[in-house]
């Protein structure tokens, strides 16, 4: 499997008395993940939200499923819920 997402910053976060800053992103179209199974080109599509913290490093990802949509124009298979809550293969 492969994971590849994308995301526009919409905030950055100062904390000067802890030397902290947090970069965030948070749901716009751009805004997303794919997880790839290889072996058959089948993509899990989500849509983000995102922080990325300094000087620790830690990244954090809250991901839901996303229904179709035109961003994830794939060869293969596409995989998720549709609006009734049933899982779609297209």
């Amino acid at each position: 499997m492969s994971i590849d997402f994308g995301c526009s910053l919409s905030d950055i976060q100062e904390d000067t008395k802890n030397k902290i800053t947090k970069y965030i992103c948070s749901r716009s179209d751009r805004d997303n993940l794919d997880i790839t199974r290889n072996f058959n080109s089948t993509h899990y599509p989500y849509r983000i939200t995102a922080s990325f913290e300094l000087p620790s490093r830690h990244l954090v990802l809250s991901a839901t499923e996303e229904h179709e949509s035109s961003l994830f124009a794939y060869g293969g298979h596409a995989v998720f819920r549709n609006e009734d809550g049933k899982i779609e293969v297209k």
